[in-house]
């Protein structure tokens, strides 16, 4: 009777003791080699698998938290313990660079790991006040324009950039009605860049392969022309892909070939105004 007590006892023990070891394991970092880090994004989600599946919850930006050693799944995740269980965090999301100055090092750590779209293309509404010159009158007169804009561009790494775009306006006053189609190709350098905010410098060079100039009722005649243009533009980021982009430019147009029937001149007008162009963009 003795001896079964005391083999109870040991087996008791032992169990506790195998007990105490397993939740030191799992519950205090120091056993599994932890070390300190910081999120360095927006929302580091947590998940309860190496596979990133089922996610849990998230950990703020600045935060710092406690992680294994050693990373899982192909380096893209450490372990974590989330209310005593092992969870998950992307590799991306954190930093180890911890110094006293952990602010500068989180920001430049996320600013090296995020996710960069270099391209985007944008659909915008155009306004051009421009003033008129043209052979038919000596007098210059204003000419409202208004219309859309498509536009692609890219960044490069250097802060330089480049544009394509098709632009579709009209302005009537009077009489007088005017339409054009431009196609444009344009480069741009930024000036400055914040985490969601950029500035840029611009130059376009406008070909208007179609312009349509009538005169009320009496004719409707084709022609063309060329322009060009600089100014500067700001891109706001309101997600990661969307955003908002706002432009300010001075522009000069000329429109010309307009075979006009005899009794009237051909106008061969020039414009020359500011334009802006507000639009939407969806960055690749």
């Amino acid at each position: 009777m003795v001896n079964y007590i005391a083999f109870l006892s040991k087996t008791v023990s032992s169990g506790v003791i195998r007990g105490i070891a397993l939740l030191a394991l799992f519950i205090c970092p120091n056993s599994w080699a932890a070390q300190e880090a910081i999120v360095v994004s927006d929302k580091a989600i947590i998940y309860s698998t190496q596979q990133m599946q089922a996610p849990i919850g998230y950990v703020s930006r600045g935060k710092k938290v406690t992680v294994g050693e050693v990373p899982r799944n192909n380096n893209r995740v450490y372990p974590i313990v989330v209310s005593g269980k092992i969870a998950y965090i992307k590799a991306r999301d954190i930093s180890f660079e911890l110094d006293q100055n952990q602010g500068f090092t989180a920001t430049r750590f996320y600013e090296l790991t995020k996710e960069t779209y270099n391209t985007h293309y944008s659909l915008g509404f155009v306004n051009y006040s421009s003033q008129s010159q043209s052979k038919a009158s000596d007098v210059d007169e204003s000419f409202n324009w208004y219309g859309y804009q498509l536009k692609g561009e890219t960044y490069f790494k250097s802060g330089w950039g480049a544009n394509l775009f098709t632009t579709g306006m009209w302005a009537t006053k009077g009489e007088e009605q005017y339409r054009s189609i431009e196609l444009g190709f344009g480069v741009s350098y930024m000036l400055f860049e914040l985490r969601k905010l950029k500035l840029n410098f611009f130059m376009q060079a406008l070909g208007i392969p179609f312009a349509n100039y009538a005169r009320g009722t009496k004719f409707r005649v084709n022609g063309g022309g060329y322009g060009g243009g600089l100014g500067m533009s700001a891109t706001y980021d309101v997600q990661t892909r969307w955003g908002v982009e706002g432009s300010f430019g001075i522009y000069h147009t000329r429109l010309m070939g307009f075979d006009t029937p005899e009794n009237f001149e051909s106008p061969e007008p020039k414009f020359s105004g500011a334009r802006t162009v507000l639009s939407a963009y969806y960055r690749f």
